[in-house]
């Protein structure tokens, strides 16, 4: 979906920004609840930091459903990641701690088209960058962006999980549909070899090329 799941009122940008494909509900947690055969895998990663933008050219910036020092929940399924925190009801008003206000979001796989590695050499590092192309119905497209801070422990672990279910979402996708996603192993290879102590920030753009899904890489020691 892309968009931070806030139907509650605290700020209208996000209005509107929801994924065609998705029928979302949370439970009384506001944990999102799995649609009908989905699993999701959770792993708790401690205090992360989570800034997101919604737009081209965008700077990133503060969701206004999170605050510095919240404890995150990242979960997996088979097509998608998912971000929850259980310290979000606490930043909102009476009118907003409801289910279905208080997940921070959910990203389809399949609309991943960059990740960004940055480590304490980094300006504002170490982090790891998701940008994806939500699709909002079958004209327009609109990227929607998360950057992930915490400790290189953490986001070595996260950005693994994230790489390894990418990949097998893509094994199944090209099984079925003939496309040749070889070249995504390279990501696996690159978060692996990633020193977020140390390296230059790494940039990795995803495109579709035909059938076949392509990796191109650029350093920023920006």
């Amino acid at each position: 979906m892309g968009v931070i799941i806030e139907r509650c009122k605290i700020d209208s940008a996000y209005k509107g920004r929801t994924h065609v494909a998705d029928a979302f509900a949370t439970d009384d947690t506001g944990r999102l609840i799995p649609q009908q055969g989905e699993v999701f895998e959770t792993m708790p990663l401690g205090s992360l930091d989570l800034l997101s933008f919604i737009n081209v050219g965008s700077s990133y910036q503060r969701n206004p459903e999170t605050a510095e020092g919240m404890q995150w929940e990242i979960g997996f399924s088979d097509r998608r990641v998912s971000f929850f925190s259980p310290d979000c009801s606490k930043h909102f008003s009476n009118e907003a701690k409801k289910a279905s206000h208080v997940t921070l979001g959910f990203y389809y796989y399949h609309e991943l088209r960059s990740i960004s590695l940055a480590s304490t050499q980094s300006e504002g590092g170490p982090y790891v960058s998701l940008v994806f192309t939500t699709k909002l119905n079958w004209l327009s497209q609109i990227p929607m962006g998360v950057r992930v801070h915490g400790s290189a422990e953490a986001l070595r672990v996260f950005s693994t999980a994230l790489v390894a279910r990418l990949l097998e979402h893509y094994d199944e996708i090209c099984s079925t549909l003939g496309v040749d996603g070889r070249e995504l192993k390279t990501l696996l290879n690159e978060v692996n070899n990633f020193d977020f102590g140390m390296s230059l920030q790494t940039d990795l753009f995803i495109n579709a090329q035909g059938n076949t899904v392509l990796v191109s890489k650029k350093f920023n020691s920006a």
